[in-house]
Protein backbone atom coordinates (compact mmCIF):
# COMPACT_ATOMS: atom_id res chain seq x y z
CA UNK A 1 0.00 0.00 0.00
CA UNK A 2 1.12 3.54 -0.80
CA UNK A 3 -0.04 6.32 1.50
CA UNK A 4 0.65 9.92 2.39
CA UNK A 5 -0.18 11.57 5.71
CA UNK A 6 -0.50 15.37 5.70
CA UNK A 7 0.02 16.90 9.16
CA UNK A 8 -0.59 20.50 10.21
CA UNK A 9 1.26 21.99 13.18
CA UNK A 10 -0.82 24.71 14.85
CA UNK A 11 -3.89 23.27 16.54
CA UNK A 12 -2.95 19.74 15.50
CA UNK A 13 0.44 19.03 17.10
CA UNK A 14 1.14 22.44 18.68
CA UNK A 15 -1.78 23.46 20.85
CA UNK A 16 -3.28 26.90 20.36
CA UNK A 17 -4.74 28.41 23.51
CA UNK A 18 -4.49 25.20 25.56
CA UNK A 19 -7.70 24.29 27.38
CA UNK A 20 -6.75 22.59 30.66
CA UNK A 21 -9.95 20.52 30.65
CA UNK A 22 -9.26 19.24 27.14
CA UNK A 23 -5.58 18.53 27.79
CA UNK A 24 -6.68 15.49 29.78
CA UNK A 25 -6.72 13.62 26.45
CA UNK A 26 -3.07 12.80 27.28
CA UNK A 27 -1.33 12.27 30.64
CA UNK A 28 -0.29 15.55 32.28
CA UNK A 29 3.31 14.31 32.36
CA UNK A 30 3.35 14.08 28.53
CA UNK A 31 2.87 17.83 27.91
CA UNK A 32 5.83 20.07 27.04
CA UNK A 33 6.11 23.82 26.44
CA UNK A 34 9.11 25.40 24.72
CA UNK A 35 9.76 28.88 23.32
CA UNK A 36 9.93 28.96 19.52
CA UNK A 37 10.69 31.76 17.10
CA UNK A 38 10.10 30.55 13.56
CA UNK A 39 10.98 32.78 10.63
CA UNK A 40 8.10 32.49 8.17
CA UNK A 41 8.24 34.42 4.90
CA UNK A 42 10.97 36.65 6.34
CA UNK A 43 9.14 37.51 9.59
CA UNK A 44 10.08 36.20 13.03
CA UNK A 45 7.11 34.97 15.05
CA UNK A 46 7.84 34.60 18.75
CA UNK A 47 5.78 32.30 20.87
CA UNK A 48 5.60 29.00 22.67
CA UNK A 49 5.06 25.49 21.45
CA UNK A 50 2.90 23.29 23.67
CA UNK A 51 2.63 19.65 22.62
CA UNK A 52 2.30 16.12 23.98
CA UNK A 53 5.18 13.69 23.58
CA UNK A 54 2.52 10.99 23.18
CA UNK A 55 1.27 12.70 20.01
CA UNK A 56 4.84 12.84 18.72
CA UNK A 57 5.30 9.12 19.44
CA UNK A 58 2.00 8.31 17.73
CA UNK A 59 3.02 10.22 14.61
CA UNK A 60 6.44 8.54 14.63
CA UNK A 61 4.70 5.15 14.75
CA UNK A 62 2.46 6.07 11.82
CA UNK A 63 5.54 7.22 9.91
CA UNK A 64 7.15 3.78 10.29
CA UNK A 65 4.29 1.96 8.58
CA UNK A 66 5.34 0.36 5.28
CA UNK A 67 4.58 2.55 2.27
CA UNK A 68 3.65 5.63 4.34
CA UNK A 69 5.08 9.04 3.42
CA UNK A 70 4.75 11.83 6.01
CA UNK A 71 4.33 15.45 4.92
CA UNK A 72 3.90 18.64 6.92
CA UNK A 73 1.12 20.78 5.42
CA UNK A 74 1.36 23.96 7.45
CA UNK A 75 1.76 27.71 7.27
CA UNK A 76 5.12 27.24 9.02
CA UNK A 77 6.46 26.26 5.57
CA UNK A 78 10.29 26.15 5.52
CA UNK A 79 10.45 26.92 9.27
CA UNK A 80 8.83 23.54 9.91
CA UNK A 81 11.99 21.48 9.52
CA UNK A 82 14.41 24.17 10.74
CA UNK A 83 12.53 25.42 13.82
CA UNK A 84 9.61 23.20 14.85
CA UNK A 85 10.87 19.70 13.99
CA UNK A 86 14.07 20.00 16.08
CA UNK A 87 12.11 21.29 19.10
CA UNK A 88 9.67 18.34 19.16
CA UNK A 89 12.14 15.88 17.63
CA UNK A 90 9.80 14.89 14.83
CA UNK A 91 9.78 15.17 11.08
CA UNK A 92 13.16 16.68 10.26
CA UNK A 93 13.16 14.43 7.16
CA UNK A 94 9.47 14.87 6.28
CA UNK A 95 8.43 16.67 3.14
CA UNK A 96 6.85 20.11 3.53
CA UNK A 97 3.85 20.93 1.32
CA UNK A 98 4.11 24.03 -0.83
CA UNK A 99 1.78 26.98 -0.32
CA UNK A 100 1.48 27.61 -4.04
CA UNK A 101 -2.01 28.94 -4.76
CA UNK A 102 -4.16 26.35 -6.52
CA UNK A 103 -4.87 26.63 -10.22
CA UNK A 104 -8.05 28.64 -10.88
CA UNK A 105 -9.62 25.60 -12.54
CA UNK A 106 -9.34 23.66 -9.25
CA UNK A 107 -12.38 25.45 -7.83
CA UNK A 108 -10.43 26.50 -4.74
CA UNK A 109 -9.54 30.07 -3.81
CA UNK A 110 -5.91 31.13 -3.57
CA UNK A 111 -6.05 30.86 0.25
CA UNK A 112 -7.21 27.23 0.03
CA UNK A 113 -3.83 25.76 -0.87
CA UNK A 114 -3.99 23.04 1.79
CA UNK A 115 -7.21 21.36 0.58
CA UNK A 116 -5.96 21.75 -2.97
CA UNK A 117 -2.75 19.83 -2.09
CA UNK A 118 -4.79 17.08 -0.40
CA UNK A 119 -7.17 16.75 -3.35
CA UNK A 120 -4.20 16.66 -5.76
CA UNK A 121 -2.74 13.73 -3.77
CA UNK A 122 -6.07 11.87 -3.87
CA UNK A 123 -6.53 12.45 -7.59
CA UNK A 124 -2.93 11.74 -8.58
CA UNK A 125 -3.37 7.99 -8.25
CA UNK A 126 0.02 7.85 -6.52
CA UNK A 127 -1.56 6.88 -3.19
CA UNK A 128 -4.00 4.19 -2.12
CA UNK A 129 -4.70 6.08 1.12
CA UNK A 130 -4.45 9.74 2.10
CA UNK A 131 -4.77 11.11 5.64
CA UNK A 132 -5.21 14.82 6.34
CA UNK A 133 -4.72 15.93 9.98
CA UNK A 134 -5.53 19.62 10.40
CA UNK A 135 -7.66 21.48 12.93
CA UNK A 136 -8.86 23.66 10.02
CA UNK A 137 -9.50 20.76 7.66
CA UNK A 138 -12.48 21.42 5.48
CA UNK A 139 -15.00 18.85 4.45
CA UNK A 140 -13.77 18.19 0.91
CA UNK A 141 -16.84 16.09 0.15
CA UNK A 142 -19.14 19.04 0.81
CA UNK A 143 -16.85 21.41 -1.05
CA UNK A 144 -16.89 19.19 -4.14
CA UNK A 145 -20.66 18.81 -3.86
CA UNK A 146 -21.12 22.59 -3.83
CA UNK A 147 -18.78 22.88 -6.81
CA UNK A 148 -21.00 20.39 -8.72
CA UNK A 149 -18.17 17.83 -8.74
CA UNK A 150 -20.10 14.87 -7.32
CA UNK A 151 -18.24 12.34 -9.51
CA UNK A 152 -15.06 13.04 -7.53
CA UNK A 153 -16.66 12.31 -4.15
CA UNK A 154 -16.52 8.51 -4.57
CA UNK A 155 -12.75 8.70 -5.00
CA UNK A 156 -12.52 10.69 -1.76
CA UNK A 157 -14.59 8.13 0.13
CA UNK A 158 -12.28 5.32 -0.99
CA UNK A 159 -9.01 7.19 -0.42
CA UNK A 160 -9.22 10.05 2.09
CA UNK A 161 -9.46 10.14 5.88
CA UNK A 162 -9.79 13.66 7.30
CA UNK A 163 -9.02 14.26 10.97
CA UNK A 164 -9.89 17.72 12.31
CA UNK A 165 -8.91 17.89 15.99
CA UNK A 166 -10.05 20.58 18.40
CA UNK A 167 -7.33 23.26 18.23
CA UNK A 168 -7.36 23.56 22.04
CA UNK A 169 -6.09 20.00 22.57
CA UNK A 170 -4.79 18.80 19.20
CA UNK A 171 -4.64 15.18 18.14
CA UNK A 172 -6.05 12.58 20.52
CA UNK A 173 -5.42 8.86 20.90
CA UNK A 174 -8.68 8.25 19.00
CA UNK A 175 -7.41 10.39 16.11
CA UNK A 176 -4.11 8.51 15.91
CA UNK A 177 -5.88 5.15 16.20
CA UNK A 178 -8.25 6.13 13.36
CA UNK A 179 -5.25 6.99 11.17
CA UNK A 180 -3.53 3.69 12.04
CA UNK A 181 -6.70 1.75 11.21
CA UNK A 182 -7.09 3.60 7.89
CA UNK A 183 -3.47 2.95 6.93
CA UNK A 184 -3.45 -0.73 7.92
CA UNK A 185 -6.58 -2.18 6.27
Amino acid sequence: MRAIVFVDIDGTIRINEPDRDLLSAWPASSWRTTPVAPVIKGLTHRGKATWSIDVIEGLRTIGTLPGVRMCFLTTWLEATTTTFAPVVELGAWWAVGEDTPPDESSGFGSWQWKPARVLEAVQSGAYDRVVWMDDDAMDLRSELFFQDREKEIDQLDATLLTIAPDYRCGLTREDLDAAMDWLTP
